[in-house]
């Protein structure tokens, strides 16, 4: 499964909503409910007449079923309900420096290996140094820094045991010393 850039395009069914995701209601029975809804920052959607409903670390099965239920409530007629992830930006991570498409990332699992994540992003550029990549923690987990060297890792050929990211982190792949001599 591929992350994608900026949006959640086809993300698997295992994905987890989180705060700042984007979700698209579709109701069949009542087309006037289809809507684009946005996942706050306390985990839930807000709902015509229903309220909010708690969606956060849910999959799309889990939140048609949640909504559904909800709807019910108020709307009898309504039997089924259709959920599509239209945005996912809670398990992002950001791929800074030197690799071929810098930017954010959003990633189906909410946590990732330090190199799916390069990879994600292109991979390195010819210009990259892997010996010294920097990866900073998200803040709300203390924003802790650290160099990882990926290129001993690659040759090593234990690249599984990089360590693993998590929503909001950063990595930052700097450039190679261009050493000139005369």
């Amino acid at each position: 499964q591929s992350a994608k850039p900026d949006t959640g395009g086809m993300l698997g069914s295992d994905y987890r909503v989180g705060p700042g995701d984007h979700i698209y209601l579709s109701v069949p029975q009542r087309p006037d409910l289809n809507r684009q809804l946005a996942v706050g920052d306390d985990g839930n959607v807000n709902l015509p007449l229903v309220g909010n409903v708690q969606v956060r670390g849910l999959n799309k099965t889990e939140i048609e079923s949640k909504l559904l239920q909800s709807l019910r409530e108020y709307y009898p007629s309504v039997n089924k309900v259709e959920v599509n992830i239209s945005q996912a930006l809670s398990n992002v991570i950001f791929v800074a420096g030197e690799v071929r498409f810098p930017g954010k990332y959003s990633f189906p699992e909410s946590s990732v290996n330090l190199w799916e994540a390069v990879r994600e992003a292109g991979g390195p550029s010819p210009t990259a140094n892997l010996s010294s990549v920097r990866v900073v923690q998200d803040r709300s987990r203390g924003g802790q820094s650290q160099l990882v060297d990926v290129q001993s890792a690659i040759e090593n050929g234990t690249v599984q045991n990089l360590p693993i990211l998590r929503p909001g982190d950063t990595i930052f792949v700097p450039r190679a010393q261009t050493v000139f001599v005369s």
